[in-house]
């Protein structure tokens, strides 16, 4: 999904978008806390945080938070920057793995 002529960003945000969105909400049933109803990625992570957790060491969240809804049906601008896709891809994969050794 690196290629942007074969998948645009909204694609390619949203798919990352929802994996952060599970993970961080799997982090927290690890820690047995409960979650809310919500696509808010920068929630999710504060409430990590409210735990003790360090989610600062993923990345920035912010960036995906927009490709839950607001550009899951409209296109970005052009004025938008291109998403660093490998650098979203690594982040997923070190989070993913820091869930699972959490377990």
């Amino acid at each position: 999904m690196h290629d942007r002529e074969v998948f645009a960003d909204e694609i390619f945000g949203f798919l990352a978008q929802q994996a952060v969105q599970k993970l961080l909400k799997a982090w927290l049933c690890v820690l047995g806390k409960r979650f809310p109803f919500t696509h808010d990625l920068v929630e999710l992570a504060n409430l990590l945080k409210e735990c003790g957790e360090n989610v600062d060491e993923f990345g920035d969240v912010d960036e995906l938070n927009p490709f839950a809804v607001e550009h899951r049906y409209a296109s970005r601008s052009e004025d938008d920057l291109p998403l660093d896709r490998p650098m979203i891809t690594n982040m997923i994969e070190r989070l993913c793995r820091h869930v699972e050794v959490a377990e």
